[in-house]
């Protein structure tokens, strides 16, 4: 995912979205999943990546932000189903928990 062919600027400033920012983008991205978060991590704005993006000659960064995006979105997905059968079996422990308690007190009741 991170060996794409970054855009370069024809004439680099000090602003531009270098290729280690790319990288560190892309990298960002497949981690969280999430695009403005991935931004901030560069310290660029949304505008300006899709701008980037968009450019003739970025195709591999475009490509990269997909993968990128795609993989990050199935990690958060992932996390998602990991809670929700946490979630579930400890909710289910604690009814059974619950149950048993109230059985107890029952059995012992006057």
């Amino acid at each position: 995912m991170l060996v794409f062919t970054p855009y370069l600027h024809p004439h680099p400033r000090s602003n531009s979205i270098t290729p280690e920012r790319q990288r560190r983008f892309v990298a960002t991205l497949a981690a969280t999943g999430i695009v403005t978060q991935a931004a901030r991590s560069i310290g660029k704005s949304m505008e300006a990546l899709y701008r980037l993006r968009a450019k003739p000659g970025a195709e591999g960064f475009a490509a990269a932000w997909d993968a990128a995006l795609e993989r990050g979105v199935q990690r958060l997905e992932d996390c998602a189903r990991f809670f929700v059968r946490r979630t579930a079996s400890l909710l289910e422990a604690s009814c059974a928990r619950q149950t048993a308690f109230a059985e107890t007190r029952e059995f012992f009741a006057p």
